[in-house]
């Protein structure tokens, strides 16, 4: 992500991210696709993907997370996608 787009992103955010290194699956359009959770909050996560070549900005995706043994799906919308990562927001609070 280029430094000036990632400052902007920063000055919108509603709560502080934490930095994590979580493994990931997302799904779209009948497809999974493996990935990693670079930081999150409550509200939105910024993931590495293997294969981001079809995410865009707008798409409605599942966001499986595994943590501790423990996976939650959530269902989020990519907000933007460059090289090989994305940003997606989640469309339901996590609880927990």
């Amino acid at each position: 992500m280029n430094v000036l787009k990632g400052l902007a992103m920063k000055d919108r955010r509603r709560i502080p991210r934490t930095c994590c290194s979580l493994d990931a699956e997302f799904s779209f359009d009948r497809q999974t696709f493996k990935g990693r959770i670079e930081n999150m909050s409550n509200f939105g996560a910024i993931v590495q993907a293997s294969d981001p070549s079809h995410i865009r900005e707008g798409k409605n995706i599942r966001l499986a997370i595994t943590c501790d043994g423990k996976e939650d799906v959530l269902e989020a919308t990519v907000v933007w996608s460059e090289g090989g990562s994305f940003g997606a927001k989640f469309n339901q609070r996590p609880t927990g």
